[in-house]
């Protein structure tokens, strides 16, 4: 999980509705770790279908509401000045 984590934290963006792949990512795990880390999922066919899109989604969908999150607060806050006003 740390592995995906890294790469979703650190070689992809979510902005204005736009995913982007950054392809020059910085190397988050050593090429033997991550040779390993391929094999074990290579000889456990069962998983290889779901792991990276779950692995994926529970990094990624949490951060891809940032914007989103950010404009609601804004918006909550104009509502409670305005609250206050009256």
């Amino acid at each position: 999980m740390t592995v995906q984590e890294f790469y979703w934290l650190n070689c992809y963006t979510f902005s204005g509705g736009v995913e982007t792949y950054l392809l020059n990512c910085i190397e988050g795990k050593s090429n033997i770790l991550a040779a390993q880390i391929v094999s074990n999922i290579a000889n456990n066919p069962d998983i290889k279908l779901h792991l990276t899109q779950w692995a994926g989604h529970l990094v990624t969908i949490p951060s891809s509401f940032d914007d989103q999150n950010l404009d609601a607060m804004k918006a909550i806050k104009v509502i409670d000045n305005e609250l206050k006003r009256r």
